[in-house]
This record gives structure tokens, C-alpha cells and sequence, in this order.
């Protein structure tokens, strides 16, 4: 009895969860689905018609050079960073060209000039953090709320994912007429049809909804952790500098390739009010490290190394926190089709919000139904459901009136 009490509870702490939060997940699934092409929707739409068609002749221009065609388009801007080509699967949407952040001064703000490497030429440029692959992201992981809390509440339906995911699975067998084959009955009506769409296309999809939830929720709730528990590490400061001397940007390229072997450089952050130069690196994505975790600090006066961050030397807590973004997006190599199998199956993660919506006011619509056993054993397919009154209703409200979803939150 216990036993069929705890699936009783279970069940309904299951489609409680997913009625409430249904509806924020079907903006979170739809959003991350499209998000996970946000590289490809800045190119084509953000980048003011730029065709990212790079053609190779002779020798690509150094880092620095590109930086000086940056400032030369801005007579006074400060440069406080540069990109290289982006690997396959980075979040990055400059593709082969170079990326430089001017700050062009007041009222001009802070412009990504795109550059040619073979041609040594600005192709193109927008403002950062604008446009529609900008509005996407901020949308999907904040709700366009532009404080932590925005992050914290998208972190929290990832913990609801991950509850309805992990909950539907202990009861599907149960509520499925003790079998884990799932079926489409036809000829029943829409509800009973509604219902079994639910359950066979959240059992297909129950790997990828237990990895968006788990990766959503830490990605959303990481500012708990360093604004309560661990402050973020201060970066090392050094006399200032007003400019590099020649040839010591790519000398520092060069250094930090060296002291992370097997990582290709990304960019520099140029902090020169601070003294520092931050050399960026990558691993390929393969290696499910986030960008951004490997790097080199510099003294940009003297050269001297300060500090070195090699994400594959980092404790297994942190590898595993650094798997959760490239997990999240698919960014596995950059592959077509890894991020048409992210999207699709975060797509259904909405269809399973609506549907189990719809199965609910069905249900509640549906006139009630004189008990008889004869009748309520054979739709129901379980021995016990825990509770008394109609089987049926039980099983069908319970399959299908919760929001289960499978989401890239």
C-alpha cells in the first residue's frame, strides 16, 4: 500500500510541477532550439549582409595588423579585444574572419569590426550584444530580465525539468499498463490519443530532456554559487601601459600555445589600463570545456607570465561544470546535424507543454462517468493506481496533465 501510495503522490507532484510550469517551458524549449543556431542567424541576419566568404590568398595578416586596421577605422578607439578565426562549434559568429572590440568613445560606444585576413580590409561591423541572435539568447536564459535573478528563475525551471523528466520515468510502466512499450491507441478520442503522443514522445526523448535540464539548471543557478558561496577571482593588476611594443602580441600568441599544448589560441583581451594581457585558448569542442576556461595572463610591460589556466589540469567538479555549456548548445565539433538532433528535441519539449495542457482541459471538460468497474479496468492497464475512482481518468490525467518536456533551457 505504501508502495501505491508513493506512486500516487508521485504521479501527482509530477503533473502539478509541469502545469505550472508549462508554459515558461515551452518559451525556454522553443528558444534554446533556435538558440542553439545562433552563430548561423548573427551571420546571416546581424552582420549587415556580410556573406562570411573568406577566400584564401597567400598568407593571412598577424592579429596585430588586424588590430591596426580596427583603429585606423577608428581614429582614437581603444582595442580591449581581438578574435581569431572561431573553431567549428564556437559561440562565436565571426566565422574565418578576424573580430576586433573597438571602444570608439563617447557616444560611438563599443563596435565588433570584422576584418579580412587575406585581404586586410573591415568588412563588416554591428554593436556588441544586439541584434536577433543577441535578443535570442538573453531571452532564453533570462527572460529579457537583465539582473541574476533572471538567470536564477531559468535555473529553476531547469531543477522543474529535471523533476518531471526523472518522475515520468519511474511512473511510466505503471501509468502505461505495466509495460515499457509504448503505444498510440487510435479510436478512443483526442484525449486518449493525446495522451499516449505524451508518453511515447517523452520516453524517446527522456536522455535529452534529463541532459537540458540538469545543464539548464546549473548554467542558470552558477551566480548562486559565486555570489554567495565563492566570490569570483579577481584578476591580477600591473602598471599601466599606453600600447604594446611591436611583435609582443604575437609573442605572447606564440608563449601561450606553448604552455597549453593541444589548445589553439582564440584572442587576446587587452586590459592594458590594468597592465595585462589575457591570452584566450581552446580546446576542440569535442573536449566538452567551455570557452574561455584556458588561458594565459601577461604582464604587458615586462612579458611575464602571471598566471596560466589549463582547464584539463582542473578538478573533476570543474570539468564537469565546464561540460555543461557545450552540452547544453550541442556545441560538439560544430556538426550540422548535432545541432538539427539539439534542436528538434528541443522542440519537443514544447509539443509535450502543449500537449499535456491540452490532455488536462480535456479531462476536466469530460462529463463524469457513472463507476463501473467493468468499465474503468480495461482503459486503465494498471492493477493500482493508488487512489479509488475512475482508472481511467487516473491514468489519462496522469500521462497526460502534467508537462513533461524535453527543453534546451
Amino acid at each position: 500500500m505504501a508502495k501505491s501510495r508513493f506512486g500516487y503522490l508521485l504521479y501527482r507532484w509530477h503533473a502539478w510541477v509541469g502545469l505550472f510550469s508549462g508554459a515558461f517551458l515551452v518559451i525556454i524549449c522553443v528558444t534554446g532550439s533556435v538558440a542553439v543556431f545562433r552563430p548561423e542567424i548573427e551571420r546571416a541576419v546581424d552582420w549587415g549582409g556580410y556573406d562570411f566568404n573568406v577566400v584564401p590568398v597567400g598568407e593571412p595578416i598577424s592579429l596585430e595588423r588586424a588590430i591596426e586596421i580596427a583603429r585606423a577605422k577608428y581614429p582614437g578607439g581603444v582595442v580591449t579585444a581581438a578574435n581569431l578565426p572561431a573553431l567549428p562549434g564556437s559561440w562565436q559568429s565571426h566565422g574565418p574572419a578576424y573580430s576586433v572590440t573597438v571602444n570608439a568613445g563617447r557616444g560611438a560606444g563599443n563596435r565588433h569590426v570584422l576584418i579580412d585576413p587575406y585581404r586586410a580590409a573591415v568588412v563588416a561591423e554591428m554593436r556588441p550584444n544586439s541584434g536577433w541572435g543577441n535578443w535570442l539568447r538573453q531571452l532564453h536564459i533570462r527572460f529579457l530580465y537583465f539582473s541574476f535573478w533572471g538567470r536564477y528563475i531559468v535555473g529553476l525551471f531547469g531543477i522543474a525539468l529535471l523533476f518531471v523528466t526523472v518522475s515520468g520515468l519511474f511512473i511510466f510502466a505503471r501509468f502505461n499498463a505495466n509495460t515499457w512499450r509504448p503505444k498510440i491507441r487510435r479510436g478512443r478520442g483526442p484525449r486518449i490519443f493525446l495522451a499516449d503522443l505524451h508518453k511515447v514522445t517523452g520516453l524517446s526523448s527522456v536522455a535529452f530532456n534529463v541532459v537540458f535540464g540538469l545543464t539548464g539548471a546549473v548554467l542558470g543557478l552558477e551566480g548562486v554559487y559565486h555570489k554567495w558561496i565563492a566570490a569570483p577571482e579577481k584578476a591580477p593588476r600591473r602598471a599601466a601601459v599606453a600600447q604594446l611594443a611591436p611583435g609582443r602580441l604575437q609573442g605572447f600568441i606564440h608563449r601561450a600555445a606553448e604552455l597549453v599544448p593541444g589548445a589553439r589560441p582564440a584572442g587576446a583581451d587587452l586590459s592594458l589600463r590594468n597592465g595585462t594581457v589575457r591570452v584566450r585558448l581552446q580546446h576542440a569542442t569535442a573536449a566538452l570545456i567551455r570557452e574561455g576556461e584556458n588561458s594565459v595572463l601577461f604582464d604587458a610591460a615586462s612579458g611575464d607570465v602571471i598566471q596560466v589556466k589549463d582547464a584539463r589540469r582542473a578538478t573533476a567538479a570543474a570539468r564537469f561544470y565546464f561540460a555543461m555549456e557545450p552540452l547544453h548548445f550541442g556545441r560538439l565539433g560544430g556538426a550540422m546535424w548535432v545541432k538539427l538532433l539539439w534542436g528538434a528535441m528541443g522542440l519537443t519539449g514544447g509539443a509535450l507543454s502543449i500537449t499535456g495542457f491540452a490532455i488536462y482541459v480535456l479531462r476536466k471538460r469530460k462529463p463524469k462517468r457513472a463507476s463501473a468497474p467493468e468499465a474503468a479496468a480495461p482503459d486503465a492497464g494498471v492493477a493500482d493506481a493508488g487512489a479509488a475512482g475512475d482508472l481511467d481518468e487516473l491514468v489519462a490525467g496522469a500521462a497526460g496533465g502534467s508537462s513533461s518536456p524535453t527543453c534546451s533551457v
